[in-house]
């Protein structure tokens, strides 16, 4: 299993010794350049806890060609699991070691990727940068706040990949209408507009460190981006609840079907297929062997293995099946409603069909 983690971003940083760095986009594509030219052994650098000096003992090891840059200035690389020591893997789970640091050498190749525990950044939330007593390295530490921002782009991958289905399906106007492009840009904007908050809070305590900077203005971002990925996920399962109200009327309007239910059915029917349809299937017993089927599946076969309760013949011809379908010679010589005679006349072949009352017959028209 793959895990991409982040150590460095684009930005102006100051370090422990008050010296301001910049970190910017030529820095990195150097960095990406200077290790992927290195040469290491198996092509991998070595994954330590702290920052020895001699890069062991190695926990894992990182290969050179997965440090990428991704869009939003990010410096990552991506860690497989299996290649990290087991000690260490149960200890990040147990969060004993919340920080991501690297150290370069002077050509900006990763000497080593390492994680440190109780030792915080020089800016919390953000890069840290820290020469070594050997000015032949150098650290750069990240803080595990940052890699928690990584859930937002998740989200915004999720909704932009649903948009692009719905404008296959809907077109672009009507996917605008269930997924608008604000929306997406909200979500996408989320952990620019964090790190920005905490730039300024951390600029204000350097002005005035006797005062506390509140953290409300974050609060209310996430809380509101928390909302709008609840309201979102209400209108996927709104699209995807449309899509089995078509499903469910199609096969209520199939040639297969629609003889065997009647207009008053055809309703309770289609909610019956909206609600089963999210129950999972189930396994029973079949001769000598089981059969997986789902309950939607089950209730369509029901309602196929009906009788039909009009023949097609008579919605094509307006006419009786025949003489010996359904015997209403006692109104032969009387004055009657067409419409009334035909309603009775399905009335009385529900009763026959169904096996059941004249009363529970009208109930079904």
């Amino acid at each position: 299993m793959k895990k991409k983690i982040p150590f460095l971003r684009v930005g102006k940083f100051t370090d422990h010794k008050n010296k301001e760095v910049n970190i910017d986009d030529t820095f990195l594509n150097e960095v990406i350049t200077a290790t992927q030219n290195f040469p290491y052994q198996n092509d991998e650098f070595p994954v330590c806890i702290g920052h020895p000096k001699t890069d062991s003992p190695a926990f894992g090891y990182v290969g050179k060609n997965t440090v990428q840059l991704d869009d939003e200035g990010y410096l990552y690389a991506e860690v497989e699991e299996e290649k990290l020591n087991p000690n260490l893997l149960q200890m990040l789970k147990d969060k004993l070691y919340s920080t991501v640091s690297i150290a370069l050498r002077k050509d900006r190749s990763i000497k080593h990727l390492a994680f440190l525990g109780a030792t915080p950044p020089a800016v919390t939330g953000l890069p840290a940068f820290a020469f070594s007593e050997d000015d032949d390295e150098s650290q750069f530490e990240f803080a595990e706040v940052e890699m928690s921002k990584w859930y937002f782009r998740n989200i915004y991958k999720l909704f932009r990949s649903l948009k692009n289905k719905l404008i296959e399906e809907v077109g672009a106007e009507k996917a605008d209408t269930i997924i608008s492009e604000y929306n997406l840009e909200e979500i996408a904007e989320a952990p620019r507009a964090w790190l920005k908050l905490e730039e300024a809070a951390n600029m204000y305590s350097e002005k005035n460190s006797a005062m506390e900077i509140t953290l409300t203005a974050v609060n209310e971002n996430v809380a509101n981006l928390t909302k709008q990925n609840a309201e979102l996920r209400e209108v996927l399962k709104q699209y995807e609840s449309d899509s089995i109200f078509k499903h469910a009327t199609a096969f209520c309007e199939g040639e297969d079907v629609k003889f065997k239910i009647t207009e008053n059915e055809k309703p309770e029917i289609i909610a019956t297929i909206i609600q089963l349809s999210s129950v999972p299937e189930f396994e029973f017993g079949e001769g000598d062997g089981t059969k997986k089927i789902t309950p939607v599946e089950s209730y369509k076969k029901s309602i196929l293995s009906r009788a039909n309760i009009v023949e097609p013949g008579e919605i094509a011809t307006g006419k009786n099946r025949g003489a010996d379908d359904i015997d209403v010679s006692e109104f032969a010589e009387k004055a009657v409603d067409n419409e009334r005679l035909e309603l009775h006349k399905k009335i009385l072949r529900i009763s026959k069909n169904e096996n059941i009352s004249y009363e529970a017959a009208v109930k079904r028209v």
